[in-house]
């Protein structure tokens, strides 16, 4: 993510990617790729252009682009608020097996 905000606008393919060292295989899903670094849903849409073969990172939008786009800025900050809340989940449950498994292990 952060050669991809060092060079916003910029057109990558699945090679460029391979090269800086974001992906290692040269088969890339680009909706994948952009849903594991955390953009989904209204994040996705607004912030990526992409296609089959190329990706594009929109650093940053105006309201009129969020607008022509169709989103509202309270979707964006909504979207954002719920990606933070599932990665601390997510977070909290790998803590609690973690502790399981290590309780597990010293009473064995």
């Amino acid at each position: 993510m952060n050669y991809l905000n060092k060079h916003p606008n910029k057109e990558f393919g699945q090679m460029n990617l391979i090269e800086m060292g974001v992906q290692k295989t040269v088969k890339i899903d680009f909706n994948k790729f952009i849903c594991n670094i955390g953009f989904r849903n209204t994040l996705r849409e607004a912030f990526f252009s992409h296609t089959k073969n190329h990706i594009r990172f929109k650093k940053s939008l105006t309201y009129a682009q969020l607008k022509k786009q169709g989103f509202t800025p309270q979707q964006i900050v909504n979207d954002a608020k719920e990606y933070i809340e599932d990665r601390e989940n997510r977070k909290k449950k790998r803590r609690k097996i973690f502790s399981k498994n290590k309780t597990d292990i010293t009473q064995s």
